[in-house]
């Protein structure tokens, strides 16, 4: 039996999901894989939980979310002015990146990265922010560590993308990459669509699922899915692009008559991002497209989401499907654990 020591940054809605997959998970994972993983850390914003035995699962779920639940953790836990400083110091093996992702700075995520390489550990990442901000210096720092990296749950979560790409997909020369990366533009333009909601209708109703964030400009205005689609070309392709190589264009604008338009030509608008090569290097997009009904593209509904891999080899490779919330975005970085270790 392999022992796995995890250490978790970011306790709000994902890290909460990780911890509880955790538990449910213990034993399958035990008897499937001969993993023992064992949470010895949750590190949030203020507070923090450190157990070097490993930390009770049922407590820290009993006490609930966020920084109040860390809190009311009681004996293992307590304030903290860096965590920074917890990751110097703490033995593990892996560092799940879960704090909120900045794409402006990449941080804390960035920060948190680098020091987990520079302690020995693996780095498993849900935020997105430090691989769009600084992909090439979080490569070059694994290297020099000699460590790894699995970023699953910030390609699409559950829809897999990246592992299509490096293992099934491992030889292959891929030219072009196509997806819906974007659960909550999806789901509003497919309630647009179907039912002839109004976009701000739409977008209301998907807050109010728990599908679209208070705020939700990253992902109307397209960048959540320019984030995903920059990761999967710099991993995929073996480039250093940044947001600033993309064409990026959301879905604000799109009304009642273009859906419309779309529909008397038999046709589905969705938002795709869209990479490929040409003579200059590497084209990305991210704009809404009207798709023939035709297109795989065009059968991804509501939260779904899509991926179609063109390629030298095997031709065109496509997966449509996978979740759209908090538990699937841990559900996939529950996945790297095993594939690190198992």
């Amino acid at each position: 039996m392999k022992r796995v020591r995890i250490v978790l940054a970011g306790y709000g809605n994902v890290g909460y999901r990780f911890a509880e997959i955790m538990k449910d998970k213990y034993k399958a994972v035990s008897q499937n894989y001969g993993l023992e993983l064992q949470l010895v850390a949750v590190i949030g914003r203020r507070y923090a939980v450190y157990e070097d035995r490993g930390i009770s699962l049922d407590k820290l779920l009993d006490c609930g979310k966020h920084g109040k639940g860390l809190a009311g953790y009681g004996e293992g836990a307590y304030p903290i002015e860096s965590s920074l400083d917890i990751l110097k110091n703490i033995r593990a093996h892996v560092l799940v990146e879960a704090t909120p992702t900045n794409i402006e700075t990449g941080e804390p995520g960035y920060s948190h990265m680098r020091q987990a390489f520079r302690s020995g550990m693996d780095v498993v990442a849900l935020s997105k922010g430090a691989l769009v901000c600084h992909y090439r210096e979080i490569m070059e720092e694994m290297q020099k560590h000699h460590r790894r990296i699995k970023v699953s749950g910030a390609t699409a979560a559950a829809l897999p993308t990246i592992d299509m790409g490096q293992y099934n997909l491992a030889g292959n020369d891929i030219y072009r990459i196509q997806g819906i990366f974007n659960g909550t533009t999806n789901y509003i333009l497919t309630r647009m669509h179907k039912e002839g909601i109004p976009y701000h209708a739409a977008l209301k109703e998907a807050q109010e699922k728990g599908i679209a964030e208070a705020d939700p400009r990253l992902d109307v205005g397209g960048f959540d899915t320019a984030s995903k689609l920059l990761i999967l070309v710099n991993s995929l392709m073996n480039t250093a692009y940044t947001l600033k190589d993309i064409e990026i264009q959301g879905i604000e604008k799109i009304d009642g008559k273009d859906i419309m338009e779309a529909r008397q030509k038999d046709r589905t608008i969705k938002l795709v991002g869209e990479a490929f090569r040409t003579e200059d290097g590497i084209k990305m997009q991210v704009r809404p497209m009207e798709l023939e009904n035709s297109n795989l593209l065009s059968k991804a509904d509501y939260k779904d989401k899509a991926v179609v891999f063109y390629t030298d080899l095997m031709g065109t490779i496509s997966v449509i499907g996978g979740g759209s919330d908090p538990k699937a975005a841990a559900a996939a970085a529950f996945k790297d654990i095993i594939n690190l270790y198992k």
